[in-house]
């Protein structure tokens, strides 16, 4: 176990063991002071397009949620593709979730005061599945809030009827910056994924979007997968789900990570946190600043 500490939080890994004996990390961030009312749970999946990523990815994200609302923050991950192909990111996950909500007492969370999923790209793929099967089973303790940046969560085949003439970003920006149609589909397929499963996409659902949780989604304007969030914001609002949405025009999927000192990028990146007090019912106090408390990527 590593651990790493400063004044405003401290960071350690733990193993959690998946439904078939494989173990994977986890990476836990703890505020430095507890807070008087008990640590909200928060729970962090990475980007990667199922094929990259690890528990330092959304290190920043963590130590702002750990930082500015006392939450103990868990950053998960999954194996990766090619290796390991559909459905192990998306079991992996479940398991880690379904391991973090039981024990929530042994990493010191108290999930009465806040328990929230999220994630990047595919992250938010996989936050928006595992959401979707918690509300289905009626798991518990329940979700109280779901963030997902840049999610993908459709594909042309499973697209509603409904929203088939807005599904129009895979070939408004084919040739994106960072991340183009081309390149998306291509980081996928190396999942081999079941686009029909409700382990690839909460729409596949027999109960899609019913009775979620608040969700908090962010787009980027110039992505292919932009309409997948506006999309998914549209049909959770449809059904009664609480949502707030934010959108940053003209720039590329992912472009907070690469180019951070964009203003667009600084307002993504400063109302992920706004949106996770939104989800908590928190307040982050006037005069704080936001992207400070976030840090640099560790």
């Amino acid at each position: 176990m590593e651990t790493w500490m400063n004044d405003r939080y401290i960071s350690k890994t733990i193993t959690i063991r998946m439904r078939d004996g494989h173990v994977n990390e986890a990476r836990i961030f703890s505020p430095s002071k507890k807070p008087a009312i008990g640590s909200p749970l928060v729970v962090l999946v990475h980007a990667g397009g199922f094929a990259m990523g690890t528990t330092h990815q959304m290190a920043s994200f963590a130590q702002g949620y750990s930082t500015l609302f006392g939450a103990k923050v868990v950053n998960v991950t999954h194996r990766l593709a090619p290796e390991h192909v559909f459905p192990t990111a998306a079991h992996d996950v479940w398991d880690a979730f379904e391991w973090l909500a039981d024990n929530a007492d042994v990493v010191g969370a108290d999930v009465d005061t806040g328990f929230i999923l999220g994630g990047v790209s595919s992250g938010a793929n996989l936050a928006a599945v595992t959401a979707q099967r918690a509300t289905e089973t009626s798991f518990s303790p329940r979700l109280t809030g779901v963030w997902m940046c840049m999610p993908c969560v459709l594909d042309k085949n499973i697209v509603p009827e409904e929203f088939k003439e807005v599904f129009i970003s895979r070939e408004q920006a084919a040739k994106a910056l960072l991340v183009d149609t081309a390149n998306l589909y291509s980081v996928i397929e190396s999942s081999k994924p079941d686009v029909h499963s409700p382990d690839w996409s909460p729409f596949n659902s027999t109960k899609a979007h019913i009775d979620m949780p608040p969700c908090y989604i962010q787009v980027s304007g110039a992505d292919p997968m932009r309409d997948d969030g506006l999309i998914y914001e549209r049909a959770l609002r449809s059904v009664g789900v609480k949502t707030k949405l934010d959108v940053y025009p003209g720039v590329p999927h992912w472009h907070f990570g690469f180019f951070p000192s964009l203003q667009a990028s600084k307002k993504a990146n400063a109302d992920a946190m706004y949106g996770g007090a939104w989800l908590l019912d928190a307040k982050v106090d006037d005069g704080i600043d936001v992207l400070e408390a976030m840090g640099p990527p560790i």
